[in-house]
């Protein structure tokens, strides 16, 4: 198997109900397609903080980003594992959290299609995912990339 990072560079105000649900079902995409492993070889943030977080719903901003913030400090109850996905600030001023990007990752297997083909059509399938959610500016990275994106760059040439 092999995993991939996706980044999201631009995220959306996760306080909002419609937001987390969007950016749920963008992870959804991603564990459905081909050679996918699935949900369980995902590891995101969002869904463990969601499950805290349904002890104080709030639709409050505030409220959800300064739970964030203490639950991604708080090693005990697990939220510290995943505080180096979560790239935040905090207002001096204010003491106002706010994400400004993170990361996840998800598996795949290619078993018996391992190969450049394979590996291209799976790239180009993160990528497509990545179009439909243009907005949050996501960044794929995984270690076979660079490699696919120069062989996609070579003509073909036949005698």
């Amino acid at each position: 198997g092999s995993l991939v990072f996706i980044f999201v560079n631009n995220p959306p105000d996760l306080s909002k109900r419609l937001n987390q649900d969007r950016m749920l079902t963008m992870v959804d995409n991603f564990e459905r397609l081909q050679y996918s492993m699935g949900r369980n070889s995902t590891s995101i943030w969002l869904r463990p903080f969601l499950n805290h977080a349904i002890l104080y719903e709030s639709e409050n901003a505030s409220s959800f980003h300064n739970s964030l913030f203490n639950w991604l400090g708080n090693d005990e109850d697990g939220g510290g594992r995943w505080r180096n996905f979560v790239h935040y600030h905090q207002d001096n001023a204010t003491g106002e959290v706010t994400i400004e990007k993170f990361f996840f990752t998800t598996g795949s297997a290619l078993g018996d299609d391992v190969g450049w083909t394979t590996r291209t059509i799976l790239q180009d399938n993160w990528r497509a995912v990545t179009e439909e959610y243009a907005d949050f500016n996501i960044t794929i990275f995984q270690a076979y990339s660079f490699y696919v994106d120069q062989l996609n760059s070579i003509a073909g040439n036949t005698l």
